[in-house]
């Protein structure tokens, strides 16, 4: 009869714990593709978890984005973007961001540092872009991004998953601006 006891004790006790480490489901909507930090007198920062863009090859490009925001849009835009490809990007000349109605450019690149991951390059660079343009850029989804460097240059596009989180990214962030 003890033993008894004692593996239903167990399997309760089990059970239990089982039931508390489990998550809420995670939030629908924009919500989880960005987080928010106050800043106090500089109003908020956003920073936009990595978006993925890619290329007819095995190439693909993520895109994270950083800015601060309080009452107007004054402010600029720290993109980082790390470059996944069989091919070096150890300098490149200019990053442009497209989309049909819209193009802003950034020719300052900055190189961060170059590793391997998973048989690919990973060339972590960084740019600005004024915070005005890159509000104008997610008035719409359909974006591509040109790598500009000395001979061909690289060519990514937003699949559907990217384009609608651009979308839901839109609504919630800069449709408030």
């Amino acid at each position: 009869m003890n033993k008894f006891i004692l593996l239903f004790l167990s399997l309760t006790i089990l059970c239990s714990s089982a039931c508390v480490s489990l998550k809420p489901g995670a939030s629908s909507g924009g919500k989880k593709l960005y987080e928010t930090f106050y800043v106090g007198e500089e109003g908020t920062q956003y920073f936009i978890k990595p978006l993925r863009f890619s290329s007819a090859g095995e190439d693909y490009l993520d895109l994270d984005i950083t800015f601060r925001y309080r009452d107007e849009v004054l402010d600029t835009a720290t993109l980082n973007v790390s470059i996944y490809s069989t091919e070096l990007f150890k300098e490149i000349d200019a990053l442009t961001i497209q989309q049909n109605q819209f193009s802003a450019t950034d020719e300052a690149v900055q190189l961060m540092f170059v590793e391997r991951d998973k048989g690919l390059n990973n060339c972590r660079y960084t740019a600005k872009l004024p915070l005005t343009e890159l509000s104008e850029l997610f008035t719409q989804s359909d974006w591509e991004i040109n790598i500009q460097k000395t001979g061909t240059p690289l060519v990514l596009e937003a699949p559907n998953k990217t384009q609608k989180k651009i979308g839901l990214l839109n609504y919630e962030i800069f449709k408030l601006f």
